[in-house]
């Protein structure tokens, strides 16, 4: 049996800082003693409650009522800020210890724990595309993927690869529920698009597109929990395959 996960925060407290990310500092004199951590609590409330675009260093600086300057002791810029705000989310993240048995199975724990977590932060899902997760949070998170991904078999580059692409699956669907959701801010729901755009199709001659006339059903019924399986399987299928085992993924 697995022990139980523990989150990345748990194991993240002797690795090195990234030579890009500025240590932390004892806080200067101020009207309210700022850390580190203060400020990226500060930062991930902006994002979440009013979005990414609303984050600079004087929005911060209001959530926690000091001036911009007094950031700066801790954090260099906004991009630092960012990278800090990730790493922040993902010390949220817990992963089991690598079964051999149970890899392919332990692949998909991960993905739905970080498909979860990051839909709690949907701005986040956004920041991280472009960014590249080197805090001590995220080096743990990465250290523990791959351990799974060569547990199941899978030799050091394809292990490599496979982390990219299930992180990218996962953060890709995540920011594509955001999108439908700002869409529905709009004044017209998901289901009603999504209605119109099967009746559509359904709609088109059938000597011309039997393809999209047959399955206009299937292509917009689907929940986001369903598709997002349905994708799991066919990425992690592809992942057992290269092993060389023939048993199916869990």
């Amino acid at each position: 049996m697995d022990e139980s996960p523990v989150p990345a925060a748990g194991n993240a407290s002797d690795v090195p800082t990234p030579p890009w990310l500025q240590p932390e500092r004892a806080p200067r004199r101020m009207r309210m003693p700022l850390s580190q951590e203060a400020v990226v609590d500060a930062a991930l409330r902006v994002i979440t409650e009013d979005g990414l675009d609303r984050l600079t260093m004087r929005a911060v600086a209001q959530r926690l009522d000091v001036t911009p300057g007094a950031l700066y002791v801790h954090v260099r810029n906004k991009d630092e800020l960012l990278q800090l705000t990730l790493d922040r989310v993902m010390a949220e993240l817990s992963i089991p210890e690598p079964d051999p048995k149970r890899w392919t199975e332990q692949i998909k724990e991960f993905a739905r724990n970080t498909r979860e977590l990051l839909s709690r932060y949907p701005a986040v899902a956004r920041m991280s595309f472009g960014q590249i997760p080197s805090g001590p949070n995220a080096v743990v998170v990465f250290e523990q993927l791959l351990a799974i991904l060569t547990a199941g078999g899978l030799p050091g580059r394809a292990a490599a690869y496979a982390a990219d692409l299930v992180s990218g699956y996962v953060k890709s669907s995540v920011y594509e529920a955001t999108v439908w959701t700002e869409a529905d801010k709009d004044g017209k729901s998901v289901e009603d698009r999504l209605a119109q755009a099967r009746e559509y199709l359904g709609a088109l001659p059938a000597e011309a597109f039997p393809n999209l006339t047959k399955l206009a059903g299937p292509m917009f019924d689907a929940s986001p929990d369903e598709r997002f399986e349905f994708g799991l399987d066919v990425l992690v299928g592809g992942l057992s395959r290269m092993t060389g085992q023939d048993t199916p993924p869990d």
